[in-house]
């Protein structure tokens, strides 16, 4: 009843979270940059970081692409770009998925379905997201070398959306009016161990770092936590456990 359109087959283990739910997460980052703006923060993109500047063991500014600014405590939260800015060995390879986006469409889904190598939910203007479990065949790795964000023709852009929507559409079958939209490679930015890592680096003052995927589902608790730590200098004992540190 709570899903008429899923196809459950014979699955016999089957999980429900009253709780569990999905946002568009594009929208809701241009909300984000809309309210820094009005409380009166500058937005500097695109900029590039280059270095930092310290005054003995003091961080007193950073080098960018648009100009050196002066500051004593920056946040790197650079998902995949992490280790290369800040020379660090945090993370490991990436790991690419593909999302498909489509035109909006008539309700088929309420909740977020997660089902064997798909993952799918419908925005509320009717847009279905799909993203797959797996990843990209391992014969395509050498053409993902470089973590591109779209395929780079359309032969194999139409063959993995094809591959991803047969899967949905066994559990969706009104899936097969899908209109696609757009179809996206967004790269898992994973650490060594695939757990977050959070908090300032030990050997670089005034550097802290946020790594972790999801990112998008981690950054509401992530975000006021190390608002917390940083404003008012009292460490979160939830964070304990992913220090940077104990990759040293």
């Amino acid at each position: 009843n709570l899903e008429p359109n899923v196809n459950f087959g014979s699955h016999s283990s089957i999980a429900f979270s009253k709780i569990d739910g999905a946002i568009d997460s594009l929208s809701a980052i241009r909300e984000f940059l809309r309210k820094t703006r009005d409380f009166g923060g500058q937005i500097l993109f695109p900029a590039t970081f280059q270095k930092f500047k310290y005054l003995g063991k003091k961080l007193v500014a950073i080098q960018t692409s648009v100009g050196e600014i002066a500051t004593d405590q920056v946040i790197f939260a650079c998902g995949i770009d992490t280790d290369s800015n800040l020379n660090s060995k945090i993370m490991k390879s990436s790991r690419p998925g593909i999302i498909l986006t489509s035109k909006p469409m008539e309700k088929i889904i309420d909740g977020v379905i997660v089902a064997p190598g798909v993952h799918i939910h419908q925005q509320i203007d009717g847009k279905v997201i799909i993203g797959e479990q797996q990843g990209a065949p391992m014969s395509h790795f050498d053409r993902l070398t470089n973590r591109p964000e779209k395929f780079p023709n359309e032969e194999d852009s139409n063959q993995h959306q094809d591959r991803i929507l047969n899967i949905a559409k066994k559990f969706i079958p009104k899936l097969s009016n899908f209109d696609m939209e757009k179809i996206t490679i967004g790269w898992r930015p994973l650490t060594k161990d695939e757990k977050p890592v959070v908090g300032p680096l030990l050997k670089m003052p005034g550097v802290y770092v946020a790594a972790m995927h999801s990112g998008i589902t981690l950054a509401s608790i992530v975000g006021n936590l190390c608002q917390t730590e940083l404003l008012d200098g009292n460490p979160s004992s939830l964070l304990e456990d992913f220090r940077p540190s104990r990759f040293n």
